[in-house]
């Protein structure tokens, strides 16, 4: 069979989340940054028009025009390697412009 580091080089391409540790780290940031938890959840799924409808008289119009993004993993184009964050930013999206919105790069 594969020995641990034999699959350790196949998984190269591969971020191992500790779903206890990511709870407990996200339970500890909504002490100081209320509304993390509903961010997180909400960033990691979307909703269609059918089912936003049957929460249409229930929930705030803002939160179901929000539920309908999706996010995604991009490459961001070489041009900008070794840029910082706000200069990547600020010459390649403009979400009023272009309904893209840059939260993290990596």
């Amino acid at each position: 069979g594969l020995q641990l580091p034999d699959c350790l080089a196949l998984a190269s391409n591969v971020t191992a989340l500790c779903i206890t540790s990511f709870k407990t780290g996200l339970l500890s940031k909504s002490c100081t940054c209320p509304g993390i938890i509903a961010l997180v959840g909400n960033l990691a799924f979307s909703s269609d028009k059918k089912r936003q409808a049957e929460f249409k008289d229930t929930l705030p119009t803002e939160y179901l025009h929000g539920v309908e993004y999706e996010v995604y993993k991009v490459k961001v184009p070489l041009d900008y390697k070794n840029q910082k964050f706000g200069e990547v930013l600020h010459h390649l999206f403009n979400f009023k412009d272009s309904g893209v919105l840059l939260f993290g790069m990596g």
